[in-house]
């Protein structure tokens, strides 16, 4: 009987392991895909995700090899580059049995992301960066008109907010050549943004974090490139005709332009990488 109660004890911690390890790479491959799908629905470019690796018990979250393409007519594969991101979330606020699922909002402790690269595009016309806010602000926009009456789907109403306690994007790197007439030398754009730093901000709907810090980096990077660039603003217009103001001091908070650009996330996973709207 000793040995049978032995027996059955192991064979429940061997079921335990197992159930860990599944969960384990199960959220890691949720996320990932999260990260990806969101990403594309919020600027419109296809987004790539190299991998994830969320400790479930400590809550430290890493993404690596984020990658966002270029808009359409863009040459250039990419337009953003992002080695590692680094993410810590008080697991006790995830929407996971067992785990956590405390209170009504997923608490993410930090958000910090150092060493992006973004590249700088100027063809037929046109601006990508530029072309990459238009894109957001169209997706968002979709979302705000969609009508009064339609019933949010059921996974969208039943996602919980988000509050990130501390966000740092640093050392962002912005390269490229622009030439604003044919056959004449291009001015080189090279050059480090500002670091942009936000504290205590919640989401009312549960979004990709994606969106807001994309809209964020490239509302910096292009309000430079106008600097550096004499006349692009006259061929491609400036930000004003997206119905959004440049960043006047890039040493400041970042300039939230856009409310709104984060979809909801699924599976209530999705919110664990925060939106966009900010509470006053």
């Amino acid at each position: 009987m000793k040995k049978l109660i032995v027996r059955g004890g192991l064979v429940l911690i061997a079921l335990v392991v197992v159930g860990v390890v599944v969960l384990y790479f199960s959220l890691n491959g949720i996320i990932k895909n999260v990260v990806e799908t969101q990403g594309t629905k919020a600027t419109g470019v296809a987004t790539t995700l190299s991998s994830v690796n969320l400790n479930p018990l400590g809550g430290a979250l890493a993404l690596s090899d984020f990658e966002l393409a270029s808009p359409e007519g863009f040459t250039n594969p990419s337009l953003f580059k992002l080695g590692g991101a680094d993410v810590q979330v008080d697991t006790s606020t995830l929407p996971i049995p067992v785990i956590g699922n405390k209170g009504d909002e997923i608490v993410v402790d930090r958000v910090y992301i150092d060493g992006a690269e973004v590249v700088v595009a100027f063809e037929n016309g046109k601006l990508n960066l530029k072309e990459l806010l238009k894109q957001i602000e169209e997706n968002a926009g979709a979302k705000e008109d969609k009508p009064a009456g339609e019933d949010a789907p059921a996974e969208e109403s039943e996602t919980k907010g988000v509050l990130i306690k501390d966000l740092k994007i640093t050392n962002t790197k912005v390269r490229g050549e622009i030439s604003l007439v044919p056959g004449t030398p291009p001015v080189p754009v090279d050059f480090v943004i500002a670091n942009i730093e936000e504290s205590d901000f919640r989401e009312a709907d549960t979004g990709a974090v994606i969106g807001y810090v994309i809209e964020t980096i490239m509302l910096n990077a292009t309000t430079e490139v106008f600097k550096q660039v004499e006349g692009l603003g006259d061929v491609v217009g400036d930000l004003g005709d997206l119905g959004v103001k440049a960043v006047e001091d890039l040493g400041g908070e970042a300039t939230k332009a856009i409310d709104g650009v984060g979809k909801s996330l699924e599976e209530g996973l999705g919110g664990l990488l925060g939106g966009q709207k900010k509470e006053e």
